[in-house]
């Protein structure tokens, strides 16, 4: 028999459950071609089934000490069979990717340690850790713009860390330095839209899209289609398999308008600031009249200049263009919610964010109405309550104001709140306090500000308010 008769009957022999009989077969070939790619991932599979027949609580828990004492010891090739092994059984258990992606990085296998990365982080977005881990991972693969992605994630959670500030300078002058940096917009554009990578998408990721996926190879035209997998790419922050699907129906229709607006996002939310709002100016000049876009496109200007003032770039002139696209952003979502609540007004969210921005922008009697309907919902009314109060004490009716605090806290300790305050309800017994300290009620702040105190010395200036009103 030839290799791939032997490759084909070990294959036949693993669908039937004869694992002993697929081994055989497959070290038949390795003894003609001992690097054969088949045969090799055949008997790994077959490991892996057969160690999860035998794997329990007790095993793993075993194993994955195992791996991590010998990558104490400096041994992490030693460790790495084991663990991968584990990874590949429970490949969703945060503290086995963890360890297998820490090993696979030592032992420089950065492609598994990326996959095993991705793990760790679907499980948990917001795992600092991990995010740094998996984003040099992705410098030593020169996958700069996923690597570039990572950073921006730990900034956002983080924006005064200069170190992060300083590693994602680093990474977007690397990258610049080989793409280059066009005068022309449109050609940089060009040219990260032709860059292409064969990096594998996470595969809870692949998941999602894979019946879209299928129907799309079936229909490689359906321009509409593909637009709305890169979607799910980039709502994955996939950004690269984003670019993939994207790049071919610009190529084939430059002007198809949703795959144009589809890309802004996508460079929006990867980084790419600069070619996004240029984009989203071009999208804009076509269609001045639609307020969603204009949406999309002052907060993507927002994005580019607070980066810009935060960079010290541009002075005095950065930071008044900064506040002055705020403004006119905020007065474009104002008639945007208010459109969306004329046709759903369950759409409670945008109720909530509506009301929100009538109170900070001064029109707090406006936004009254808007939030009496919202503090009937049940799974708004907390919230509800206590913007209405603000609402109410910006207006100066302090009394009704601390009412509606009142009404606020017993709906969440009717609610079963934890007794260790979330920030929500800090801000709440701090806001009772102020009011009640506004209405002479000096006793009732200091049990309000009591209650923040007593958790948290530090929140804003409540320990200089509830210590003057002690003493």
């Amino acid at each position: 028999m030839d290799i791939l008769q032997y490759i084909e009957r070990a294959q036949n022999a693993v669908k039937q459950g004869e694992y002993d009989l697929a081994a055989e077969y497959y070290h038949q070939v390795l003894q003609r071609n001992p690097r054969h790619p088949e045969a090799l991932q055949g008997l790994k599979q077959i490991e892996i089934v057969r160690a999860k027949e035998k794997l329990t609580p007790l095993t793993r828990e075993l194993g994955l000490w195992k791996g991590r004492i010998l990558m104490l010891l400096g041994q992490a090739a030693m460790a790495y069979p084991g663990l991968e092994i584990l990874f590949h059984c429970l490949p969703g258990h945060p503290r086995i990717a963890s360890a297998f992606a820490r090993c696979a990085e030592a032992c420089e296998r950065y492609e598994e340690a990326a996959a095993a990365y991705q793990r760790v982080l679907a499980q948990d977005r917001e795992n600092k850790t991990a995010l740094k881990a998996a984003a040099e991972v992705l410098v030593k693969l020169d996958r700069l713009e996923d690597a570039s992605a990572l950073y921006q994630r730990l900034l956002a959670m983080d924006p005064s860390n200069e170190k992060v500030v300083h590693r994602l300078r680093d990474i977007s002058a690397q990258a610049y330095s080989r793409v280059g940096i066009p005068e022309n917009l449109k050609e940089r554009r060009a040219a990260i839209e032709k860059q292409k990578r064969e990096a594998p998408a996470p595969p809870e990721i692949m998941e999602q899209v894979e019946g879209l996926l299928r129907r799309y190879r079936k229909e490689p035209d359906n321009k509409e289609l593909g637009v709305q997998i890169a979607a799910k790419f980039r709502a994955g922050g996939v950004y690269t398999e984003a670019n993939k699907i994207l790049g071919p129906i610009l190529d084939c229709d430059p002007q198809f308008v949703p795959a144009r607006r589809e890309q802004a996002r996508v460079w929006r939310q990867s980084g790419e600031l600069d070619i996004a709002v240029n984009l989203f100016e071009e999208l804009l000049a076509e269609s001045p009249h639609d307020p969603e876009l204009r949406d999309e496109y002052l907060e993507a200007s927002i994005a580019l200049w607070n980066h810009r003032v935060r960079e010290g770039q541009g002075g005095a002139e950065a930071a008044t263009r900064l506040e002055k696209l705020k403004i006119e952003h905020a007065k474009n979502r104002i008639r945007l919610l208010k459109r969306i609540l004329a046709d759903h007004p369950e759409a409670f969210e945008e109720r909530y964010e509506l009301g929100q921005l009538l109170y900070t922008t001064g029109r707090a009697e406006e936004a009254i109405p808007i939030l009496q309907r919202l503090v009937l919902e049940p799974g708004w009314a907390g919230k509800g309550l206590f913007l209405l109060g603000q609402c109410f004490r910006a207006k100066g009716d302090k009394s009704l104001a601390l009412l509606q605090f009142e009404k606020a806290v017993e709906f969440f300790k009717n609610r079963g709140y934890s007794h260790v305050l979330t920030e929500e309800l800090k801000a709440l017994y701090y806001a009772m306090g102020v009011v009640k300290e506004e209405l002479g009620d000096k006793a009732g702040a200091r049990e309000a500000y009591g209650q923040v105190y007593s958790q948290d010395i530090n929140y804003l200036d409540v320990r200089q308010r509830y210590e003057n009103l002690y003493n």
